[in-house]
């Protein structure tokens, strides 16, 4: 079962970190995926090989899932990892878009350090897996999650309008207004 989800980060360092926190990302991407047999893969870099080594270890002692290995591309063939080339090209191409469209309504550059460029990264991959549709007809997201993302798209900094809870700490007192101004960022992947 190949599901052809994307998956970005930006993380601190190429390879495994001292702290895994590059490592609990991919283990979190994994787990989201749903699968109980998965082959993880990485090139023949060795900054990369040790941190799939990582996942793996992060894997195998904190989750159930059934059957895991690992697998090497073939030494100086590129092609054996065309499919991920390919997401790479997609996820730099829709990542300028969605960051000039971002700066054109903002009316400021966004600096490659600034802390949106983060969220405008997992946008991408996320509008990815929602938008993208394969021969099947399904996106990647429906095809790993059983049912196609039901919520209304918004662009990122879109000026929303959002109830309020009727119950609980930040409910709406019986007299006030029951809906407030926000500013959109993007949806969970966990939850709506």
């Amino acid at each position: 079962f190949n599901s052809k989800n994307v998956f970005a980060h930006c993380v601190p360092c190429k390879g495994a970190d001292e702290e895994g926190y590059v490592a609990d990302l991919i283990v979190k991407d994994i787990l989201w995926l749903g699968h109980s047999e998965l082959i993880v893969r990485g090139d023949n870099e060795p900054a990369l090989q040790a941190l799939v080594q990582r996942a793996l270890e992060v894997l195998r002692i904190n989750t159930s899932v059934d059957k895991i290995s690992d697998e090497q591309s073939p030494a100086y063939d590129s092609q054996s990892n065309g499919g991920t080339e390919v997401a790479v090209m997609l996820i730099r191409g829709l990542f300028r878009t969605v960051r000039l469209c971002l700066e054109a309504r903002v009316g400021k550059r966004i600096p490659a350090g600034h802390a949106m460029i983060p969220w405008l990264l997992g946008r991408t991959c996320f509008l990815l897996n929602i938008k993208s549709r394969g021969s099947d007809g399904h996106t990647a997201r429906a095809r790993a999650r059983g049912r196609p993302f039901g919520q209304k798209m918004l662009g990122i900094d879109e000026s929303v309008i959002y109830k309020l809870p009727s119950k609980g700490p930040q409910s709406a007192a019986n007299m006030s207004a029951r809906w407030a101004d926000a500013v959109f960022l993007g949806y969970s992947r966990t939850s709506n």
